[in-house]
């Protein structure tokens, strides 16, 4: 029987899991945000604390990070609310369903998949076709692999086209004995995300198998995700971050453990023609939001010389998530000419646009390994990037990219500008990039480190 829900917490975190809630009758969501108190999510409304008083449910499930968690519960239980009507996470909240909601593709039999690979979703971002390039990676090495999933979406099909087999289900814990039966017959288990360190305690029992949990994620997700003890011990568990900043997070975090460098690998797209067009074309390619720095670059092209302005054009190249953010965008290029919005495009779409691309800006306040700057190498397409993100560890600035200071306008504008007056330098650098994807990010190198880890 369908059960009517609250969810407590309406952010990142939420939007990231309201697929799960699909057998569920969401009757509101509430926030203690009294911005949001009126709007609507998903056509349903975001309501105050207090008006949880005046409505009929049968559970509030939680649905932020564990920091917040912690303090809503207690606040739902100082307003008189039962115990056993709220569920600190979503995980619990699924877990404790006796029905488990599981759909399974396969060809073959699951049971005699090597390798099992556990996604928080299958969203198009980058952090998934990362995963998407590791399990193809894995299915050449080992035969078929097992993508185990809370939650279906796009990206989907490019796992199954791989020759993956899919299980999607909001319950990934212990007391789903269908996956568990299927875990317990492989021999390499490949978690992928902060996500699941709820699991941790619960498969590091397997001593004989091989468990990877490969880290994307920077100081922000720690307060983010619902991470119940970040000392926690991962027994054989290895731990590995995708860039230097992804290890430096961790450590923070866990200053006892100990994490390796396993940076993803892309497939190859060698770039076929360049850019004949009379301006030099800057692109920034991602979400329009606040942490890939829009702003940023803008502000930075403000800063230039009409000529040079006249001698360029910005593409702005993605969806636009964050509304007031993105319509502030919208303000702050209605007087510069040189500025293209290309919204959101397919992966296929993105990789021909390379072609025509001279550099790409990455200019994020946070961003662990941005996939957009591995594909700009392998296109030897110059990029310009933040030293806020982790590409950085793998360049030498002023050989291979040019690298500004994080939210410094004026530092991204003066390399904008060296390129303008310096054209030539533009394909020189873009070839010494091309190296770059070569020795680190090919999928013969990623093979290689997979391999590495894996047998180990």
């Amino acid at each position: 029987m369908m059960k009517k829900i609250v969810i407590f917490g309406v952010g990142q975190y939420c939007r990231k899991r309201l697929e799960c809630f699909m057998d569920e009758e969401i009757i509101a969501f509430v926030d203690n945000n009294s911005n949001l108190w009126g709007e609507k999510l998903n056509g349903i409304e975001i309501i105050s604390p207090a008006k949880l008083m005046e409505i009929n449910y049968d559970a509030i499930c939680i649905v932020t990070g564990h920091n917040k968690s912690v303090e809503i519960k207690k606040q739902l239980l100082e307003m008189g609310i039962l115990a056993e009507k709220i569920y600190d996470s979503d995980i619990n909240f699924f877990s404790a369903k006796e029905e488990k909601r599981i759909t399974i593709r396969t060809n073959g039999d699951l049971v005699s998949n090597k390798v099992v690979f556990f996604l928080p979703n299958f969203y198009n971002t980058g952090g998934i076709r990362a995963a998407l390039y590791a399990v193809s990676a894995l299915i050449n090495l080992y035969g078929c692999v097992t993508v185990v999933s809370t939650c279906d979406g796009e990206a989907r099909i490019e796992f199954e086209n791989k020759g993956a087999d899919i299980i999607i289900t909001p319950d990934i814990s212990e007391k789903n004995k269908v996956l568990w039966n299927i875990i317990a017959y492989a021999d390499i288990l490949f978690l992928n995300g902060l996500y699941f360190s709820y699991l941790i305690p619960y498969i590091k029992i397997y001593e004989n198998k091989r468990i990877i949990w490969w880290l994307h994620t920077g100081m922000s997700f720690y307060n983010t995700y619902p991470i119940q003890n970040n000392n926690m011990d991962v027994g054989p568990v290895k731990v590995f971050g995708v860039s230097a900043l992804v290890q430096k997070a961790y450590k923070k975090n866990n200053s006892n453990r100990e994490i390796g460098l396993l940076p993803f690998g892309i497939p190859e797209n060698k770039r076929a023609t360049y850019n004949n067009h009379e301006k030099i074309v800057f692109a920034i390619i991602g979400g329009v939001t606040h942490v890939k720095g829009i702003d940023i670059l803008l502000k930075a092209i403000n800063r230039l010389s009409d000529y040079e302005k006249d001698k360029m054009e910005l593409w702005i190249i993605g969806d636009e998530i964050e509304k007031k953010y993105s319509d502030n965008m919208h303000d702050l290029t209605d007087n510069l000419n040189c500025i293209k919005w290309l919204g959101k495009r397919s992966h296929e779409e993105v990789m021909q646009l390379y072609q025509s691309i001279d550099i790409l800006v990455s200019a994020s306040r946070e961003d662990m390994l941005p996939i957009v700057t591995i594909e700009a190498f392998q296109n030897s397409v110059t990029c310009i990037m933040s030293d806020s993100i982790g590409t950085t560890c793998y360049v030498e600035d002023g050989i291979n990219a040019l690298i500004f200071r994080s939210e410094d306008t004026e530092n991204l504008s003066e390399k904008m500008s060296f390129f303008i007056k310096n054209p030539q330098e533009i394909r020189k650098m873009g070839k010494c990039a091309r190296l770059v994807y070569e020795q680190y990010f090919s999928m013969t190198a990623f093979s290689k480190r997979l391999r590495s880890i894996c047998e180990k």
